[in-house]
């Protein structure tokens, strides 16, 4: 191939996050402007998967199992709020794009 040169976008961005999973197109996200953690994002792939409370107990009962619902709800819900008007194209560019940081 001659000449051949990337173009910056989303996916050589500094500030992208890409949500992998096992059976779905990697997902682009900007994180600019972050001021606190971003939340598990459900991805089973890269062990952010939701209402992962761990083993169940044996004695599990129904206090537990509606907890644990809580708290899936909770982590599903703070995923869509931070993702929402979040999403980009991995092709996409925008003013505030920088260098990604080299990884040596």
């Amino acid at each position: 191939m001659k000449n051949y040169v990337l173009q910056d976008g989303c996916h050589n961005c500094h500030w992208k996050f890409v949500k992998e999973d096992w059976d779905s197109p990697d997902e682009y996200y900007c994180t600019y402007g972050d001021k606190k953690a971003r939340p598990i994002c459900g991805s089973v792939f890269m062990k952010e998967r939701f209402g992962d409370a761990g083993d169940i107990p044996e004695d599990a009962d129904d206090d537990w199992w509606s907890e644990r619902g809580k708290q899936l709800d909770k982590e599903y819900t703070a995923w869509g709020e931070w993702s929402k008007n979040r999403g980009t194209d991995r092709a996409g560019i925008c003013e505030l794009w920088q260098e990604e940081e080299k990884k040596e």
